[in-house]
């Protein structure tokens, strides 16, 4: 098939879906079935509460604010702090919610094995196992919920290391959702499920694309064309007459390649270089490998983020970052302050969360944070930056890409 055919294929009627469709966490996706408590608040404020065996989460409209353990709720929202409610009602009675104090967490995802036994409850949904792999040096295991038969649409889910689902396909009333968890993105699994899928439903089709499904299928076919490149397949095809050359390369037209007659065995996957550049200026920064630049994909995107200004001073309004990353996005972060000046606004409301424990020379002034000595050389890293995406993308095109990907990986 070329490009226009798979979309034609998987997506017969052309549906498209908004990029927050289908837009779960690891809490959302590893759920325990927990006991219904009522409700708090009304209108734009209610609350509902959930019982687990360890604990309570607190929702609003079905997205996890609030998660209580052991006497502490945790919360990553800030505004939050404030409104988490202490008493859940329903028709008959009402419980209360013991904690004494409040904690800011950046990822409440991080919080949820605290009070759900969710390992156990997961492999009972899907015991079978169908593959031990790696990903990004993680182990995982793909399971399905039963034996798959062809065609049949059983659902599949890769299981991270702790026993948690980080990316699901499933069956949707005879068409595909493949899910993965927002912690999760950037590190190929929707790939990795998609073809566990379609090796096992080759003929279902999408029931309708997120941008984010669309890319992802197009990325699956993509490899595929290069496999059959990469294998001299192509060539055999047409040697027996059941391809002309014109139909391949009209294939091939869809990923930049020209036919060969001679099998190509080298890997022309793009895998991370270990070299990681930040661009940065006044406002954003973002933290990636070097390989974006040959092939745009958020997986090699691992930090991000922007400042605002308001009445209250400067803030930061949003930092985000694979957790290897924390420490370099966060101190990035911190330097650009510190080159411009800036004292940090970290008082109520406004900021996103700082983990800034262990990081030396940030010092607190009230509701202010100043940097007092260098972290990381921002400036040069950022001119170093400049200078080799310039070199490969003169027309801006990746540039706008990263800042566009950057953006949607955690959203």
């Amino acid at each position: 098939m070329t490009r226009d055919e798979l979309l034609a294929f998987r997506n017969p009627k052309d549906k498209h879906h908004s990029s927050d469709a289908y837009d779960f966490d690891l809490v959302q996706m590893n759920e325990d079935r927990p006991i219904s408590l009522g409700g708090a608040g009304s209108g734009s404020a209610r609350y509902e509460i959930f019982k687990y065996h360890h604990g309570y989460t607190i929702t609003q409209d079905k997205k996890t604010v609030a998660i209580i353990h052991r006497g502490v709720a945790y919360y990553a929202d800030p505004s939050m702090k404030n409104k988490i409610p202490r008493v859940a009602f329903d028709r008959n009675s009402q419980v209360n919610l013991d904690f004494d104090r409040v904690k800011q967490v950046k990822y409440l995802s991080e919080i949820m094995p605290l009070v759900s036994p969710v390992a156990k409850l997961n492999e009972g949904r899907f015991p079978v196992v169908l593959q031990h792999i790696k990903v990004k040096g993680e182990p995982m295991t793909v399971r399905a919920e039963k034996q798959p038969q062809p065609d049949h649409g059983d659902s599949l889910a890769v299981f991270n290391s702790e026993g948690f689902i980080v990316a699901q396909a499933s069956n949707e009333w005879g068409a595909t959702l493949f899910v993965v968890a927002r912690e999760y993105r950037g590190r190929g699994l929707g790939k990795v499920i998609g073809n566990y899928w379609y090796e096992y439903n080759p003929n279902f089709s999408s029931g309708g694309f997120t941008s984010a499904g669309e890319r992802n299928d197009l990325a699956l076919w993509a490899d595929r064309v290069r496999e059959f490149s990469a294998r001299g397949w192509y060539s055999d095809l047409i040697k027996r007459g059941d391809l002309t050359l014109s139909r391949v390369k009209e294939i091939l037209a869809g990923i930049g390649q020209r036919p060969s007659v001679r099998p190509e065995p080298e890997d022309k996957t793009v895998k991370p270089t270990g070299d990681i550049l930040v661009f940065a200026d006044d406002i954003s920064f973002v933290v990636y490998d070097r390989a974006f630049l040959d092939e745009p994909d958020e997986k090699f995107i691992h930090g991000f983020g922007f400042f605002r200004d308001a009445a209250v001073g400067v803030y930061l309004f949003r930092i985000e970052y694979d957790r290897a990353f924390a420490d370099l996005t966060t101190r990035v972060a911190l330097q650009i302050a510190k080159d411009n000046g800036d004292k940090l606004y970290n008082g109520e409301g406004y900021h996103d969360l700082m983990e800034i424990d262990g990081i030396p020379g940030v010092e607190r002034e009230g509701e202010y944070l100043v940097v007092t000595q260098n972290l990381v050389p921002v400036r040069s890293m950022a001119q170093k930056e400049k200078r080799l995406r310039k070199a490969q993308d003169p027309y801006d095109e990746k540039y706008h890409l990263l800042l566009e990907m950057a953006e949607s990986k955690w959203s």
